[in-house]
Protein backbone atom coordinates (compact mmCIF):
# COMPACT_ATOMS: atom_id res chain seq x y z
CA UNK A 1 0.00 0.00 0.00
CA UNK A 2 1.44 3.36 -0.99
CA UNK A 3 -0.94 5.62 0.93
CA UNK A 4 -4.22 5.46 2.90
CA UNK A 5 -6.41 8.13 4.43
CA UNK A 6 -10.02 8.87 5.39
CA UNK A 7 -11.90 11.23 3.07
CA UNK A 8 -14.64 12.13 5.55
CA UNK A 9 -12.98 12.23 8.99
CA UNK A 10 -15.29 15.07 10.11
CA UNK A 11 -18.49 13.66 8.62
CA UNK A 12 -21.77 15.26 9.77
CA UNK A 13 -23.52 11.87 9.59
CA UNK A 14 -23.03 8.63 11.56
CA UNK A 15 -22.99 6.13 8.65
CA UNK A 16 -21.75 5.99 5.06
CA UNK A 17 -21.48 3.36 2.35
CA UNK A 18 -20.87 2.64 -1.37
CA UNK A 19 -17.92 4.83 -2.32
CA UNK A 20 -16.84 5.55 -5.89
CA UNK A 21 -13.90 7.45 -7.39
CA UNK A 22 -12.99 8.94 -10.79
CA UNK A 23 -10.11 10.91 -12.29
CA UNK A 24 -11.36 14.09 -13.98
CA UNK A 25 -7.93 15.35 -15.12
CA UNK A 26 -4.33 14.30 -14.46
CA UNK A 27 -3.82 14.51 -10.68
CA UNK A 28 -7.44 15.58 -10.03
CA UNK A 29 -9.70 12.98 -8.40
CA UNK A 30 -13.31 13.05 -7.27
CA UNK A 31 -14.82 10.60 -4.74
CA UNK A 32 -18.45 10.16 -3.67
CA UNK A 33 -20.54 7.98 -1.32
CA UNK A 34 -23.88 8.05 0.43
CA UNK A 35 -24.11 9.14 4.05
CA UNK A 36 -26.80 9.80 6.65
CA UNK A 37 -28.40 8.45 9.80
CA UNK A 38 -28.51 4.90 8.41
CA UNK A 39 -28.94 3.28 5.01
CA UNK A 40 -32.49 3.86 3.77
CA UNK A 41 -33.24 6.85 6.05
CA UNK A 42 -34.67 9.94 4.31
CA UNK A 43 -31.67 12.07 5.35
CA UNK A 44 -29.22 9.92 3.36
CA UNK A 45 -27.58 12.00 0.63
CA UNK A 46 -24.74 11.66 -1.86
CA UNK A 47 -21.54 13.33 -0.63
CA UNK A 48 -18.56 14.32 -2.76
CA UNK A 49 -14.97 15.43 -2.24
CA UNK A 50 -12.35 16.62 -4.73
CA UNK A 51 -8.59 15.96 -4.68
CA UNK A 52 -6.34 18.63 -6.18
CA UNK A 53 -2.92 20.06 -5.30
CA UNK A 54 -2.22 17.18 -2.93
CA UNK A 55 -5.28 17.49 -0.66
CA UNK A 56 -8.93 16.44 -0.45
CA UNK A 57 -11.59 19.15 -0.14
CA UNK A 58 -14.22 19.17 2.59
CA UNK A 59 -17.02 16.83 1.49
CA UNK A 60 -20.24 18.46 0.26
CA UNK A 61 -23.69 16.97 -0.21
CA UNK A 62 -24.45 17.05 -3.96
CA UNK A 63 -27.72 15.04 -3.94
CA UNK A 64 -30.28 15.08 -1.13
CA UNK A 65 -33.31 13.20 -2.50
CA UNK A 66 -35.61 16.26 -2.23
CA UNK A 67 -38.89 15.72 -4.06
CA UNK A 68 -41.20 18.31 -5.71
CA UNK A 69 -43.77 17.85 -2.93
CA UNK A 70 -41.19 18.82 -0.28
CA UNK A 71 -40.55 15.31 1.04
CA UNK A 72 -37.12 13.74 0.98
CA UNK A 73 -36.27 10.22 -0.18
CA UNK A 74 -33.02 8.38 0.63
CA UNK A 75 -30.32 8.23 -2.03
CA UNK A 76 -28.30 5.14 -2.83
CA UNK A 77 -25.22 3.68 -4.56
CA UNK A 78 -23.45 6.52 -6.40
CA UNK A 79 -21.23 5.73 -9.38
CA UNK A 80 -18.88 8.38 -10.79
CA UNK A 81 -17.77 8.36 -14.41
CA UNK A 82 -15.52 10.79 -16.26
CA UNK A 83 -15.68 10.45 -20.04
CA UNK A 84 -12.76 11.56 -22.14
CA UNK A 85 -14.07 15.12 -22.63
CA UNK A 86 -13.60 16.07 -18.96
CA UNK A 87 -17.24 15.85 -17.99
CA UNK A 88 -18.07 14.30 -14.61
CA UNK A 89 -21.18 12.10 -14.50
CA UNK A 90 -22.83 10.93 -11.28
CA UNK A 91 -25.24 8.00 -11.47
CA UNK A 92 -27.31 7.23 -8.36
CA UNK A 93 -30.65 5.96 -7.11
CA UNK A 94 -33.43 7.69 -5.18
CA UNK A 95 -36.36 6.06 -3.39
CA UNK A 96 -37.60 4.48 -0.19
CA UNK A 97 -36.19 0.98 -0.85
CA UNK A 98 -34.42 -1.11 -3.50
CA UNK A 99 -37.77 -2.36 -4.81
CA UNK A 100 -39.08 1.18 -5.24
CA UNK A 101 -36.05 3.29 -6.15
CA UNK A 102 -35.39 4.94 -9.51
CA UNK A 103 -32.15 5.74 -11.34
CA UNK A 104 -30.86 9.28 -11.82
CA UNK A 105 -27.90 10.98 -13.50
CA UNK A 106 -26.32 14.43 -13.03
CA UNK A 107 -23.38 16.05 -14.82
CA UNK A 108 -20.78 18.60 -13.79
CA UNK A 109 -17.63 20.17 -15.19
CA UNK A 110 -16.03 20.83 -11.80
CA UNK A 111 -17.80 18.67 -9.20
CA UNK A 112 -19.32 21.78 -7.61
CA UNK A 113 -21.90 23.11 -10.09
CA UNK A 114 -24.29 20.39 -11.29
CA UNK A 115 -26.82 20.34 -14.11
CA UNK A 116 -30.40 19.27 -13.40
CA UNK A 117 -30.77 15.55 -12.71
CA UNK A 118 -32.18 13.26 -15.39
CA UNK A 119 -34.24 10.13 -14.61
CA UNK A 120 -32.76 6.99 -16.19
CA UNK A 121 -34.92 4.14 -14.93
CA UNK A 122 -38.21 4.82 -13.17
CA UNK A 123 -40.28 1.64 -13.46
CA UNK A 124 -40.74 0.04 -10.00
CA UNK A 125 -39.35 -3.49 -9.94
CA UNK A 126 -39.97 -6.02 -7.15
CA UNK A 127 -36.23 -6.67 -6.82
CA UNK A 128 -35.01 -3.30 -8.07
CA UNK A 129 -31.95 -2.68 -10.15
CA UNK A 130 -28.45 -2.23 -8.90
CA UNK A 131 -24.71 -2.07 -9.35
CA UNK A 132 -24.19 0.02 -12.47
CA UNK A 133 -20.88 -0.09 -14.26
CA UNK A 134 -19.95 2.61 -16.79
CA UNK A 135 -17.24 2.87 -19.42
CA UNK A 136 -16.47 4.71 -22.63
CA UNK A 137 -15.33 2.69 -25.65
CA UNK A 138 -12.73 3.81 -28.19
CA UNK A 139 -15.50 5.00 -30.54
CA UNK A 140 -16.68 7.46 -27.85
CA UNK A 141 -19.91 5.67 -26.95
CA UNK A 142 -20.79 5.40 -23.25
CA UNK A 143 -21.82 1.91 -22.11
CA UNK A 144 -23.75 1.21 -18.90
CA UNK A 145 -24.57 -2.24 -17.52
CA UNK A 146 -26.63 -2.97 -14.43
CA UNK A 147 -28.64 -5.69 -12.73
CA UNK A 148 -32.28 -5.32 -13.76
CA UNK A 149 -34.85 -6.71 -11.31
CA UNK A 150 -32.27 -9.33 -10.22
CA UNK A 151 -33.33 -11.28 -13.33
CA UNK A 152 -31.27 -9.82 -16.15
CA UNK A 153 -28.23 -7.68 -16.91
CA UNK A 154 -29.23 -4.62 -18.91
CA UNK A 155 -26.84 -2.85 -21.29
CA UNK A 156 -27.52 0.76 -22.32
CA UNK A 157 -25.48 2.68 -24.88
CA UNK A 158 -25.47 6.49 -24.89
CA UNK A 159 -24.08 9.02 -27.32
CA UNK A 160 -21.61 11.20 -25.36
CA UNK A 161 -23.50 14.36 -26.38
CA UNK A 162 -26.63 12.95 -24.69
CA UNK A 163 -25.01 13.11 -21.25
CA UNK A 164 -23.56 16.60 -21.55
Amino acid sequence: MRHAEFLNARAPYPQCHASTIAEVAPGRLVAAWFGGTREGAPDVGIWLTRFASGAWSEAIEVVNGAQPDGTRQPTWNPVLFSPSKGLLVLFYKVGPSPSAWWGMMKTSRDGVQWKMAVTLEDQPMPSGYAYPSVMQSADGLVHITYTWNRERIKHVTLEPRKIE
